[in-house]
């Protein structure tokens, strides 16, 4: 069994190659196409948890589909690949953890749920800001704790979300609460608790989706659909198949 796992900013290198113990085949975050070209190169296995978009083409609904309906056992968890199961687990796409399960149930709706900036490869694509699922997380457990009332932490979260993506850090979440001057209020203990302890969501989803693969039988998935080779994916396919034409866009 030959299994491919895109991974970036959720999750340290190390950190997964010490959950997986059989040999991985390790990619930097999907683009489009990526997952089609790993099962053109004959991953049986496929977990998808990290991926470009915005400025790259992010991975298409086809391209899984496709894999799915070529037999590959496509995973998705925590970022990108969270996003991805939920809308395509009816066609046999697997979803893990918390992430997923709160999209596939309604309860997140936003794709920058999970998204953030981060560095480049050279820098292990170390996360530069907080994606909201992990601020969410973080507020939940400090209200559970008794360390924040439920009336402070919606502002919080409410703040992080008027935030693009890449502008959301704790410090820019802090100057939009407008706390009082007073420094020794309890919305303010309660935000650098919340900040200093907070919740990373997002590395706990891989981390599942990876011991997930200790566990699975390796056995292809059987797809309950037929996928439709439209002219659109058929163009993907010509484009993706010629390294000529695919180096033209």
């Amino acid at each position: 069994m030959r299994t491919v796992v895109f991974l970036g900013p959720s999750l340290p290198a190390d950190e997964a190659r010490a959950v997986v113990s059989e040999h991985v085949s390790w990619r930097p975050p999907a683009s489009r196409g990526d997952v089609y070209r790993a099962v053109k190169g004959g991953a049986t296995t496929i977990v998808l948890i990290d991926g470009f978009f915005r400025n790259v083409p992010s991975v298409g609904h086809k391209e899984v589909l496709w894999g799915l309906s070529e037999g590959v056992t496509i995973i998705g968890a925590s970022s990108i690949g969270a996003l991805r199961a939920a809308e395509m687990d009816a066609f046999g796409m697997i979803g893990i953890g918390e992430i997923y399960r709160q999209f596939a149930g309604g309860i997140l709706t936003r794709d920058d749920e999970v998204a953030l900036l981060h560095a480049p490869a050279q820098m292990g694509y170390k996360p530069l800001t907080e994606a909201l699922v992990n601020i969410r997380a973080s507020a939940a457990r400090a209200v559970q704790n008794g360390r924040a009332s439920p009336t402070f932490v919606q502002r919080l979260v409410d703040a992080a979300a008027s935030l693009d993506f890449d502008m959301r850090t704790w410090e820019q979440i802090y100057g939009l609460l407008e706390f009082p001057k007073e420094s020794a209020s309890d919305d303010v203990h309660a935000f650098h608790w919340i900040r200093d302890d907070r919740y990373n969501q997002k590395k706990r989803d891989a981390l599942e989706a990876l011991a997930w693969l200790n566990e699975m039988s390796g056995v292809g998935t059987r797809s309950t659909f037929t996928f439709n080779d439209t002219w659109f994916f058929s163009q993907f396919r010509r484009a993706e198949d010629n390294p000529l034409i695919r180096n033209l866009f």
